[in-house]
């Protein structure tokens, strides 16, 4: 048979669909060969407006759709003429909901869209037919239901013969039966996982077996709908194949806004929740009719991962494990660090990780987390079966912060039980987490199918109904409703009044501060120094220096309470009182320094480290009439000899000659206050190597004054290039340096905006060096290394552009050019002249002189959110 499978919209346009990716290769199970095509129809979709609209609706205008309205059933809407056979569908009420739903000003484009559909879902039908198909199968999650209802309908009326199958999260338990029963031109309707119902349905279809037999089916017998009884067992894990992802890839290099998109590979090594297993979250419902965890063997989820990126020369991964199984920290995600692949990874957590965890998870590339905190006070925790505590999920938040990973979360409302005050407390402290990843929203708990708020009427949500865009979706009775919608409304529980618009209020103003607060400490072995730099709170330095406030500050890095810290002091040889900490941590509260909740603390000073990035425009491009940090001096002499300066920010005079020593030195330290390293040289050719960067970066140094004059050109090419390297390493590891500088021809400062700029001289600069300083950000030129090959963004003014440099002589000769050479070392291979010319005509390498080094810097650290770059 000729089997068609399609992912229809609004499946998200930079991915691949799972779903399909699995069921492609789970054809090969089937007892007779068949032939399997698969159709990107959202990818179809996204050109089809682009194109109606005259090229004004892009890659932007579909993800606003399918990101933003999801709770509002925005993208079934769109569909509903090509479902119902109308021009139009309820657009009067379905506008006045959105409205009120969502409020604001959404695209103008929606009712055009709308009526779009019809003829987009004839030309779909007109196209897949001539591929003279015998099974068609869709993939229906979230909103892809009305598409692919719409889809099939048109199918079935051209061309009888040809069996129709629907299967997915949106067709699981009463979801599925209502779909199948209420839309006849469906012929299938698989229930539950359907790796093996599916390979079942074909057998039968084909004479081996019959489709009564198949558990999890839904058919159809003389036309009337028969349901079997659905899987008991879940799919075993280490059975899931490889998805195959090539025909995604193809219909994406055909697409006219593939230039707008970056693809990320989805990828799933567990399905299921170890934690629900044990305590379903009340709220839940993301695990449909089977919560059985399983997950695949750690050597299959890399051997996957490493056939998959290198396939497909792609390093975003998206993880759709609903929660990590705790053996991948041991045996995944360090195998994963040794493999050197700068990936970019989104993964679901639970929020009680550990420090080293949460580290590990960085080091591996897993750079967006879902840590699932959902609310801060340990009661409402309780309340939804979360397992965990306000002040454990204040600890990860921190951690995850620290470590320059993008959090997502929500603070969730409405628990029947909680109180006024398992929120006032908290709300109270909101503004002293001005510097932490705020939640996304605090919003009401929505009732979900699957979840125990909805199984178990007890837990107070016994009256419920459809969400209300079903029946503006939908020409279905209520009680067909009531099977086929996973989303509910139910009178709220809990908070009510003008408490929760306290609570947005407060997390909106959490959200538009962020970015300028800061909270940080160094920790130099002795003293502990904190710099308060949170909007909406007092400039302030504080210096610990006493062994009691130091021990008890280092204690606070996991929750403690006074009896349980001052227990912890007395056995650190520090007599202490459980009432005289009380006293002190009450202080720390006041001044915001700890989070306090049901009795017990924990600090909210984040470590200062370079790997967090928030603003993308680091202070090198600020005039120098800016007030000096840097006013005491720390001697590399009195550092040799273990002398400490008790200042928040030290000047370190060196000569170039310096660097290894200092490097040996502050390793030694294992930590210093913020150190300005300042040149005493006239001039220099040695300059730190990456490697040394890094390690003065994460001691303490944080920036590196170079006193002369560097001018980047032809007349001292040795000296520019070497100088460019050091800028361009210093940018990637995040050292600020203040430098001052000219470029002279045949070097255009356009070429460097991605690196840090001059400082202003004498209250000016020219006009390409203002240029270079107002244009300058981070992230905006940056490689990232793959299994086989090397991906470069340039994101510089007038560029926008990707490359891919596959292994050979490409790839070799700009990873040798990480460190500039002259041409003597590169002359012997005839190749190098060519691939220099093509590394050169794409502005990937700069040659002065006879002297030549590589441009972008690697990427070290992503900022927050992840996705800016």
């Amino acid at each position: 048979m000729r089997i068609i499978l399609v992912a229809m919209p609004w499946h998200s346009l930079d991915t691949p669909s799972l779903a399909v990716g699995i069921l492609h290769e789970r054809v090969q199970q089937c007892r007779d060969k068949h032939e399997v095509i698969d159709v990107y129809a959202h990818l179809l979709w996204a050109d089809y407006i682009h194109q109606r609209s005259g090229g004004k609706l892009r890659s932007i205008d579909y993800t606003q759709v399918a990101e933003g309205g999801i709770f509002q059933g925005l993208g079934d809407w769109i569909f509903t003429p090509a479902l119902h056979g109308t021009s139009e569908w309820k657009v009067d009420e379905y506008t006045a909901f959105l409205k009120q739903a969502k409020g604001g000003k959404w695209s103008d484009w929606l009712p055009q869209m709308h009526r779009w559909s019809t003829d987009f879902i004839h030309k779909m039908a007109d196209q897949l037919l001539a591929l003279k198909p015998d099974v068609v199968g869709f993939t229906s999650t979230f909103m892809q239901n009305v598409a692919s209802l719409a889809l099939a309908k048109r199918i079935k009326e051209l061309a009888p013969h040809v069996k129709t199958m629907m299967g997915g999260a949106n067709c699981d338990g009463p979801q599925g039966l209502a779909v199948h029963r209420n839309y006849d031109f469906l012929d299938f309707v698989v229930r539950g996982e359907g790796e093996q119902t599916f390979v079942d349905t074909l057998d039968a279809l084909n004479g081996h077996g019959e489709l009564k037999d198949v558990q999890g089916l839904c058919w159809r017998q003389d036309g009337k709908h028969v349901a079997n009884p659905e899987r008991t067992h879940a799919f075993p894990a280490n059975q899931i194949p490889l998805p195959n992802y090539d025909a995604y890839f193809e219909a994406l290099g055909r697409s006219q806004l593939r230039g707008e998109l970056e693809p990320k590979l989805i990828m799933e090594g567990a399905r299921g929740c170890w934690w629900g297993e044990k305590h379903h979250c009340t709220f839940c419902g993301l695990n449909g009719s089977l919560m059985s965890f399983r997950s695949k063997p750690p050597e299959q989820m890399r051997e996957e991962i490493r056939r998959l990126v290198e396939r497909h020369q792609t390093l975003d991964i998206l993880m759709v494990d609903n929660i990590i199984d705790l053996k991948y920290f041991k045996n995944l995600l360090p195998h994963i660090v040794r493999e050197g692949l700068n990936l970019r990874v989104h993964y679901e957590v639970k929020s009680n990780l550990t420090a080293d965890q949460i580290q590990m998870l960085k080091d591996a590339g897993v750079v967006f987390v879902q840590p699932g905190i959902e609310n801060l006070s340990t009661h409402v925790l309780k309340l939804m079966a979360k397992g965990i505590s306000g002040c454990h999920n204040m600890h990860t938040l921190r951690d995850c912060e620290e470590q320059g990973l993008t959090t997502a979360w929500n603070y969730l409302f409405g628990f029947p039980g909680e109180t006024d005050e398992d929120y006032l407390n908290i709300m109270e402290q909101i503004p002293a987490m001005a510097h932490l990843h705020p939640p996304s929203g605090a919003v009401r708990i929505a009732l979900e199918r699957f979840s125990p708020n909805f199984e178990n009427k007890d837990l107070g949500f016994a009256e419920r109904w459809p969400a209300p865009f079903y029946p503006l979706v939908y020409n279905l009775p209520h009680e067909e409703l009531m099977d086929l919608a996973y989303l509910f409304d139910a009178p709220p529980r809990g908070i009510q009044g003008e408490l929760p618009k306290r609570l947005r209020e407060l997390v909106d103003k959490w959200q538009e501060v962020y970015r300028k607060s800061d909270l940080s400490f160094r920790d130099d072995g002795q003293y502990i120094y904190i710099e308060d730099r949170r909007e909406g709170w007092p400039r302030a330095d504080y210096i610990y220096d006493d062994a009691y406030r130091v021990a008890l500050f280092r204690l606070l890095r996991r929750p403690q309470s006074p009896v349980s810290a001052a227990e912890a002091l007395h056995k650190a040889g520090i007599e202490a009182t459980s009432e005289q900490v009380a006293k002190d941590l009450a202080e720390w509260r006041k001044q915001g320094l700890v989070f306090e909740e049901a009795g017990r603390f924990v600090s909210l000073v984040l470590k200062a480290v370079p790997q967090r990035i928030r603003t993308l425009k680091l202070a090198a491009a600020e005039p120098e009439t800016a007030v000096e940090r840097f006013t005491r001096e720390l001697p590399l002499a009195a550092l040799k000899a273990g002398e400490r300066v008790k200042e928040m920010q030290v000047r370190m005079p060196i000569s170039s000659t310096d660097w290894e020593e200092l490097t040996q030195l502050v390793e030694a330290r294992k930590g210093l206050q913020a150190v300005s390293v300042v040149l005493q040289d006239r001039t220099t050719r040695v300059w730190p190597s990456d490697a040394q960067i890094a390690q003065l970066a994460a001691r303490g140094v944080v920036e590196v004054q170079v006193p002369w004059e560097m001018e980047i050109g032809d007349q001292r090419p040795e000296e520019s290039v070497h100088f460019l390297r050091f800028l361009r390493d210093c940018t990637a590891r995040r050292v600020n340096v203040k430098w001052k500088g000219a470029i002279s021809e045949p070097v255009r400062a356009q070429s460097f905006h991605h690196l840090l700029p001059p400082s202003v001289q004498d209250g000016k600069l020219p006009e390409t060096l203002q240029d270079w300083g107002n244009k300058h950000y981070y992230g905006q030129f940056y490689w990232r290394s793959g299994t086989n090959f090397l991906l470069i963004k340039d994101m510089r003014v007038g560029r926008e552009a990707r490359f891919t440099l596959d292994e050979g002589p490409l790839r070799e000769v700009f990873k040798k050019l990480a460190m500039p050479q002259p041409w003597e070392a590169l002359k012997d291979d005839p190749v190098n002249q060519e691939v220099l010319e093509s590394l050169m005509g794409e502005d990937l390498v700069l040659r002065l002189g006879d002297w030549f080094v590589a441009l972008p810097y690697q990427m070290q650290h992503w900022p927050i959110p992840a996705s800016s770059v």
